[in-house]
């Protein structure tokens, strides 16, 4: 930022390391660095307002503070700017999971995929088609893509605990319990709203569900 201080990719970038450091709960202060994340979206935009990962820095930012239709907004905004930006089709396809709606996860994550297959975050991309898998009635497809998900060699720990949950739901118990004690090694700690505080999902049955599992486990809420 100092070498180039106006230039919005990188403000929209900073707003990311924000937003990571937020989701991952790595800073002390959570709520300032979803403030901070916030804010340097939001200068990313008064730099250039047509800038895609502008909007998708600011969308993103919005999901932390958990206004989704904002966030969704900002987020298609991004995609309508550059169709081809995998990372808005991805967060889409994110917000839409952590909304229920199961068709337009699907449809936005594959899009991320066939945009950028060897993606950095292809991690996150199986991680939810895999939970989307869960709640469509494909247990055992959840359990291969999440499977996947974890063996990315980037993958943070919340992926372990989606990987425990769909396991679980595939009837493979001993996977998944493997993957509570992986969770517990990478962070130690880790209960069911740790992980409700990284998805918190609006529809009521998958959080009963994904709870109920979880409890099944030996997660503690």
């Amino acid at each position: 930022a100092r070498l180039d201080p106006n230039a919005p990719r990188v403000f929209a970038g900073l707003s990311f390391v924000h937003w990571q450091r937020a989701f991952l709960e790595i800073g002390k202060d959570r709520d300032d660095e979803i403030k901070r994340a916030l804010e340097y979206a939001q200068h990313a935009l008064n730099l250039d307002p047509r800038e895609p990962q502008g909007h998708w820095a600011l969308g993103r930012a919005f999901l932390l503070q958990e206004d989704f239709d904002l966030a969704l907004d900002e987020i298609e905004h991004s995609i309508k700017l550059n169709p081809n930006f995998a990372m808005g089709h991805y967060s889409s396809a994110f917000t839409r999971m952590i909304l229920g709606d199961h068709q337009g996860t699907e449809t936005a994550v594959g899009q991320a995929r066939r945009l950028s297959p060897y993606d950095l975050m292809s991690f996150a991309m199986l991680a939810t088609q895999a939970v989307n898998a869960a709640f469509s009635g494909n247990g055992e497809e959840a359990a291969v893509l999440a499977n996947r998900a974890a063996r990315q060699p980037n993958a943070h720990y919340h992926i372990n605990a989606i990987a425990a949950f769909c396991n679980a739901v595939a009837q493979r118990h001993d996977i998944a319990r493997q993957y509570v004690e992986r969770l517990a090694k990478a962070h130690p700690g880790y209960r069911i709203e740790d992980y409700f505080r990284a998805f918190p999902y609006r529809n009521g049955a998958m959080r009963e569900k994904i709870r109920k599992e979880f409890l099944k486990l030996g997660l503690q809420e």
